[in-house]
């Protein structure tokens, strides 16, 4: 399927469902679509996404139709992260947060119970929030963001 033939099924899709988060997931898969286009992909990595299109079957109708979207949009998402290192914005610093709480938690609860989970805490937030921001902005400059604002 093309880019744009799938781009087109999303939108007539978008139009039909009723629920917001539907709603939500096909804008999502609209705006990666929109912006695999304004890059300049090669013949070959335009045929591998659009291989990846037809494997995904997105004119396939599905009782569930939220949860059938949700997972072809993170598989797409991980298809685009492991062939051509696109992630979404802030997906580093939201990783660094969430490994800053659990490491910080962890090391805090090893120099002290009561007061050390709270510092480690903070601390593992902070150190997080700046190492996520860093390789955000190192990945930026690589132009490996996908230019999308997920909802």
């Amino acid at each position: 399927m093309k880019i744009d033939e799938a781009i087109e099924l999303l939108k007539t899709e978008k139009a039909r469902a009723e629920k917001k988060s539907e709603i939500k997931i096909l804008q999502n898969m609209i705006g990666i679509l929109l912006d695999l286009q304004t890059r300049q992909l090669s013949a070959e990595d335009l045929a591998a996404v659009e291989s990846e299109l037809d494997v995904m079957e997105l004119d396939a109708y599905q009782e569930n139709r939220k949860r059938h979207l949700r997972r072809k949009l993170a598989k797409f998402q991980q298809f685009l992260k492991n062939k051509f290192s696109l992630i979404p914005k802030g997906h580093y610093t939201a990783l660094g947060i969430a490994f800053g709480v659990a490491f910080g938690g962890m090391f805090g609860m090893m120099i002290d119970k009561t007061l050390g989970s709270s510092l480690g805490i903070s601390f593992g937030i902070a150190f997080g929030l700046v190492v996520g921001r860093y390789l955000d902005a190192q990945a930026e400059a690589q132009d490996r963001v996908l230019n999308v604002e997920f909802k």
